[in-house]
């Protein structure tokens, strides 16, 4: 009997000091050692359904959030400044209206304002603004006709002004210049009156490049300035 009580007292300290080994080794190990609250035999409910979370693939975060992709971020963050262009800043322009007349230039219309014939009737300027912007300052010796209002005018008038184009070579129609399209419409007024298209030039530059360039004016109705 006491044979067989000291086998067993002998098996148990055997096996304290087998567990007492086992765990030193598995502290010593650290990074490999066994996690012993884990169940290695328990793969989960993926395993189950025949599918190991190990296989599954990681979701992507834009599924379902955005139809596109997403725009690249600004390399300039907030409150930092632009980097500085090197063009030079562009200057405003004001085009002329398109048209399908012929055109003068500031250099043309100071040639055929400067030639001697212009003064008897040779060349004739037409300023289609209205009257009062005529009686404020005016290419000297041009007629005014405003297209708005041609049915104010006396039949008279016009009737003048049409005998001193016939015999004239050019005849030069403006208005402010600019975006202005008086101008654009008295063009049309002439050749609707039978004034030949190869007369009629059409000068975009207007009173205003005229006045700029410091050329004479003429006010009210003859008064030169």
């Amino acid at each position: 009997m006491n044979t067989i009580k000291g086998t067993i007292i002998q098996f148990v300290i055997l096996g304290v000091a087998g567990i007492a080994i086992g765990l030193t080794a598995n502290a010593v190990r650290a990074r490999n050692s066994l996690d012993l609250t884990k169940d290695y035999f328990d793969r989960g409910l993926e395993h189950r359904k025949g599918r190991a979370i190990e296989d599954r693939p990681e979701a992507d975060p834009n599924d379902g959030d955005e139809t596109e992709p997403r725009a690249p971020k600004s390399a300039t963050s907030a409150g930092d400044e632009e980097p500085e262009s090197d063009l030079p800043p562009s200057e405003p322009t004001t085009e002329h209206p398109e048209h399908g007349y012929q055109e003068a230039t500031f250099a043309d219309v100071k040639e055929v304002f400067e030639d001697p014939s212009t003064a008897s009737g040779g060349n004739v300027f037409i300023d289609a603004r209205t009257e009062a912007a005529y009686g404020e300052g005016h290419i000297p010796g041009a007629f005014q006709l405003d297209h708005y209002r041609l049915g104010n005018y006396e039949s008279d008038y016009i009737d003048e002004i049409l005998q001193i184009i016939e015999g004239a070579e050019k005849v030069i129609a403006y208005c402010n210049g600019g975006d202005c399209e008086d101008s654009i419409f008295m063009c049309g007024d002439l050749i609707e009156w039978d004034v030949p298209y190869d007369k009629v030039y059409l000068y975009p530059g207007g009173y205003q490049e005229w006045k700029r360039n410091g050329m004479p004016i003429e006010t009210g109705r003859g008064d030169e300035e």
